[in-house]
């Protein structure tokens, strides 16, 4: 299901929303990012250029010292199980 979109309030236009970012993890492993941005903030240019860098930021990360490679800062059920660990010591 793709994330809803609500067009820019005319009447209230500073609480609408400029920005999404939707992570779907698919059955198989894969995943897809999906992003809505109102033109406001940024063109088709400036989106693509964002997750060129976003993509190489990620496949650069390594932990200090060794060439293990961290898992993705966007890593949604990574972040939920470090969470859950946080949440119940």
């Amino acid at each position: 299901e793709t994330v809803f979109w609500r067009d820019i309030d005319e009447v209230d236009p500073q609480f609408s929303p400029l920005f999404y970012v939707q992570v779907t993890n698919f059955e198989s492993s894969g995943y897809s990012i999906g992003i809505s941005c109102s033109i406001l903030i940024a063109d088709l240019i400036v989106g693509t250029d964002f997750l060129t860098k976003w993509a190489k930021i990620q496949s650069s990360l390594t932990l200090a010292h060794s060439q293990t490679r961290l898992k993705p800062i966007f890593h949604l059920p990574s972040l939920k199980q470090d969470l859950g660990d946080f949440l119940t010591e």
